[in-house]
């Protein structure tokens, strides 16, 4: 029996994915293993750049990766938002933003 995971849109449809019973174990074990893989991968990666850029920029890449690989549309309020990500991310690992 499938069931059906989805959010609504402007007039009350929605559009999901089918979901089998026989998925939910593989699905159960990928978001543990996602979320430690990226525990360690952010932990590295903190050792090579300022902790504090690595944080606030992970939505500008998922912006851009989102345009890129599954055609999700850049609006100027998204740029605009990036912009302002990477820049109080900037701001925070230069020093700029904090008081002494």
């Amino acid at each position: 029996m499938a069931r059906e995971i989805g959010r609504r849109h402007r007039g009350g449809s929605s559009r999901g994915v089918a979901v089998r019973r026989a998925d939910l174990p593989a699905i159960a074990g990928y978001g543990p293993a996602g979320m430690s893989a990226c525990q360690v991968l952010l932990n590295g990666g903190e050792g090579h750049v300022p902790a504090g850029l690595l944080v606030p920029v992970a939505p500008v890449f998922s912006a851009l990766l989102a345009a890129a690989f599954l055609g999700e549309r850049l609006t100027a309020a998204k740029l605009l938002g990036s912009a302002l990500i990477a820049t109080g991310g900037g701001l925070g690992c230069s020093g700029a933003a904090t008081h002494r």
